[in-house]
């Protein structure tokens, strides 16, 4: 008999509280995109996320968490410096839509990308935005960086004469 105020935690309480949540991210994870007639209807001062997606892996990282439709070109231009040519920029009504809706600005779906999703499961060594430190090209870019004379021009501050 339980007295007033005492707890008894079970394996059932636990699972009531804890339980499914893997389970619901697994399903998430595995959710197509919702057919139109199930989604949000666009309305006027529309929110939107927008999403940078690596292409040779489909991994995806936040340009803007709430844009307009006006801000999509610049932030696909941002997408684009910030992962030169092996990235497209895909976005998502916020709320009401989530990663598995997002669309690129051509109205293909992410998951119908080959490679969407590919990060969880797999590595892709060669698959980077900007090479790898051990990389041949990122030390002959490095190497331009010094011969260009930003630590000459550091010396020559700390030598204080005018």
């Amino acid at each position: 008999m339980a007295v007033a105020g005492e707890l008894h935690t079970t394996a059932e309480w636990f699972d009531f509280i804890f339980g499914g949540m893997s389970q619901r991210r697994e399903e998430r994870s595995e959710r197509r995109p919702r057919p139109r007639s199930e989604r949000p209807r666009k309305a006027a001062g529309a929110s939107y996320r927008t999403l940078c997606v690596r292409l040779c892996d489909g991994f995806y990282f936040p340009i803007s968490y709430s844009t307009s439709r006006e801000h999509f070109a610049g932030d696909a231009s941002q997408c684009e410096r910030q992962c030169p040519a092996r990235s497209r920029l895909f976005v998502y009504r916020n709320p009401g839509e989530e990663i598995e809706d997002m669309r690129d600005l051509d109205g293909q779906t992410y998951l119908s990308l080959p490679t969407a999703l590919a990060y969880r499961t797999k590595y892709v060594a060669d698959c980077t935005c900007r090479g790898n430190p051990w990389d041949e090209a990122t030390h002959v870019r490095h190497r331009g960086y010094a011969e260009d004379g930003a630590p000459q021009s550091a010396v020559g501050k700390v030598g204080g004469g005018r």
